[in-house]
C-alpha cells in the first residue's frame, strides 16, 4: 500500500507545473445526447504545456494559493 501524503501548496511551488507532464492520447470523448450520455470515437493527442498557456495556469494557480484555496 502506497501512502499519500496531503499538505498545502506553496506560492514558490506553482512553478513546478511545468513538470508535469500532461502529454495523453484520447481515443473517445462523451456527449451528452437527450439527457443520455454516448461515446464518440475520437483520436485526439495532447502534447506537453505551451508556453503562453502554462504561465496563464501557473498565474491562476498562485491567485488560488493567495485565496486560500
Amino acid at each position: 500500500m502506497t501512502l499519500v501524503t496531503y499538505r498545502e501548496l506553496q506560492q514558490h511551488e506553482a512553478e513546478l507545473l511545468r513538470d508535469i507532464d500532461r502529454s495523453e492520447r484520447i481515443d473517445g470523448t462523451y456527449r451528452r445526447v437527450n439527457g443520455t450520455l454516448q461515446l464518440e470515437q475520437t483520436t485526439q493527442v495532447v502534447s506537453r504545456w505551451h508556453e503562453s498557456e502554462l504561465a496563464a495556469y501557473v498565474s491562476r494557480l498562485r491567485g488560488v494559493i493567495a485565496a486560500g484555496g
